[in-house]
């Protein structure tokens, strides 16, 4: 809080760390059980990531918006975990990554045709990937039923 209202009276840099701030906040309230207040934290960082011009911009709010569904998923969070995973769907559906964190929110939620769907079409995504990555043996072991 106290660095949040540093920023606020600071005249410049504040649009370049502020989400960073915010998303640490946001992560914070939804992990201490704030989930309404985190929710709306993250809400808007990534409505401001997003916002932002230009290719490094870009695939930063995807980066973002990873580490928010991880944090909800983390939080036990399924319903928000989703609503992060679909804005990385939206954000980009080619990134192996975004169907892969929608097959993991599928999961946690118990819909497991949701997160085979997903889980298949990251794993089509990643054909060219290390066999040993941790995500595509993740997926294996889900559709091994481990």
């Amino acid at each position: 809080n106290l660095a949040l209202r540093a920023l606020r009276m600071a005249s410049t840099g504040q649009a370049l760390v502020a989400p960073a701030f915010q998303h640490l906040q946001g992560a914070f309230f939804l992990r201490t059980g704030e989930r309404d207040r985190g929710r709306t934290m993250l809400r808007d960082v990534v409505r401001q990531v997003r916002a932002l011009p230009g290719p490094d911009n870009w695939v930063q709010a995807l980066f973002t918006l990873e580490s928010i569904a991880r944090t909800a998923r983390a939080a036990g969070d399924a319903e928000f975990a989703r609503w992060a995973a679909e804005e990385m769907v939206n954000h980009d559906p080619n990134y192996a990554g975004s169907h892969f964190a929608l097959g993991l929110s599928a999961r946690q939620a118990g819909d497991r045709a949701t997160a085979a769907r997903e889980f298949a079409a990251a794993l089509g995504l990643w054909s060219r990937a290390d066999p040993s990555l941790a995500e595509i043996s993740e997926i294996r072991a889900f559709q091994s039923g481990r």
